[in-house]
């Protein structure tokens, strides 16, 4: 294995602070109770006969996200290493990552399945 350049651990501190950063304040701070108290109405969300609160949609949101990236995780890494394109790969992941906050400005009120 070849040393990283410093461009190279650069370039991944930053991408490990942005990412820290972002986990920080959109995840755990702004979306979860943009999310809670102004998407999902304030009597819940209705699903399968059940009146379900905003704070529980979410739990069962980042539940259902974390089994999926669990599940398809070893699958892409797997990928990664075999055809050698980490940077290919980090490049479109970070690419959707950046759509998909930027797409959180369209989810308004009641939009809740859009927002999960």
């Amino acid at each position: 294995m070849q040393n990283a350049s410093r461009r190279e651990i650069f370039a991944w501190a930053m991408y490990d602070f942005a990412n820290s950063a972002f986990a920080a304040t959109v995840l755990v701070v702004i979306w979860p109770v943009y999310f809670a108290q102004t998407v999902v109405p304030g009597e819940g969300v209705s699903i399968l006969g059940h009146s379900i609160a905003g704070e529980s949609v979410w739990a069962v949101t980042v539940s259902a996200s974390m089994i999926l990236i669990g599940l398809v995780s070893p699958v892409l890494g797997a990928i990664c290493d075999v055809s050698a394109s980490n940077r290919r790969f980090l490049t479109a992941f970070w690419f959707l990552g950046g759509a998909a906050t930027a797409a959180l400005g369209w989810v308004a009120p009641g939009l809740w399945i859009l927002g999960c």
